[in-house]
């Protein structure tokens, strides 16, 4: 997919909350069209949403994080640079990463209520940088999209599948769109 995307560093976007009852459990979905730059050897930041953050590390690992406390990261070197690959974290009972509709690493010894504060509180969903001020790991490459659904994708969709059908979603921002 060499479509139209966007260099990002540091978009913030609509308020997500509420994106579900803070009573039951979190259930929500988010994924990415991203390729990271070939040159990039720092962390980056795909998302944010408060203090919880899906990061590119510098070992080309995928973490999901609260702070700077890791809560599920994948093995090294998952998501190469210089490619495009679609990179998903799903929360619900257990927390999980999957790249290109395969899921990774999962965790189901956590306790997602450690989240609500990050899913429910007034933050605004991030692209490309964490919620610290400045930001500590911008993100270096390209994205094509990022998709957030309010429902547990258990397998989020890969970068060769049709998009269109947005059943379920919250938002979505597409980088091939004009204003």
């Amino acid at each position: 997919d060499d479509g139209a995307c966007a260099g990002v560093y540091g978009l913030v976007c609509a308020d997500l909350v509420p994106l579900a009852n803070p009573e039951a459990t979190p259930e929500i979905t988010v994924d990415a069209s991203i390729h990271l730059d070939a040159t990039c050897d720092g962390a980056c930041t795909v998302w944010s949403l408060g203090e919880l953050s899906l990061t590119v590390e510098p070992d080309q690992s995928v973490s999901l994080r609260v702070g700077d406390a890791t809560l599920v990261q994948t093995p090294p070197g998952v998501l190469p640079r210089g490619q495009w690959l679609v990179v998903g974290a799903v929360i619900s009972s257990s927390i999980s990463i999957c790249v290109d509709g395969v899921m990774v690493v999962k965790n189901s010894q956590l306790s997602t209520q450690d989240l609500y504060p990050c899913l429910y509180g007034q933050e605004p969903f991030r692209i490309g940088v964490d919620s610290a001020n400045p930001p500590r790991s911008p993100f270096c490459g390209f994205m094509s999209e990022i998709r957030v659904w309010q429902s547990a994708d258990p397998t989020p969709p890969g970068r060769n599948v049709d998009t269109s059908d947005m059943h379920g979603a919250v938002a979505r921002w597409r980088f091939d769109e004009g204003a």
